[in-house]
């Protein structure tokens, strides 16, 4: 089985991890609306330079108005602090479990990334970003932990720490 999912996406032996959707806020002139990427587009991914084009877009770091980096890099810093909490977890703590097929979601409130100002912090739901570990349907006892999961969680970093720069 391993073979065969590492067969539908060649670039997660290399990059660690594959990027399956994408949802984020883009509000057009007549209402607000969502812009959603799917499987297909994650798929399509095929270098590192691709998955950080498309973390760009997710995170609005792609804006030539520029209007919203601070904001954008409130949201990359608060992401990398977490992500590097899991990290240090995978590193210092995990030596029994894999994670096979689980997955890291990010969540953040991407309207703010197109308000003139910051909105104040009781009005908007989600101020800080979240990002969890999920889809444990596959956690096994493996001696070791999860090698794999790891370089994901590096490589995710890595890529993060190089937009924010």
């Amino acid at each position: 089985k391993q073979m065969r999912e590492a067969k539908k996406y060649p670039q997660q032996t290399e990059i660690g991890f594959r990027i399956v959707g994408m949802r984020m806020y883009s509000p057009s002139a007549d209402d607000d609306e969502y812009k959603c990427w799917d499987k297909s587009f994650g798929v399509n991914l095929k270098t590192r330079e691709d998955i950080m084009r498309a973390l760009m877009i997710f995170f609005h770091c792609d804006r030539a108005d520029n209007r919203s980096s601070s904001y954008t890099h409130h949201v990359l810093s608060n992401a990398i602090q977490q992500l590097t909490r899991i990290k240090s977890w995978f590193e210092d703590e995990n030596a029994t479990l894999a994670f096979y097929g689980s997955s890291i979601l990010i969540v953040y409130d991407g309207y703010q990334s197109f308000s003139d100002e910051l909105v104040d912090r009781t009005s908007r739901a989600y101020q800080e970003p979240i990002l969890k570990m999920i889809d444990f349907a596959h956690v096994c006892r493996q001696s070791g932990g999860d090698a794999g999961y790891f370089k994901g969680v590096r490589s995710l970093l890595s890529i993060l720490e190089e937009i924010s720069e």
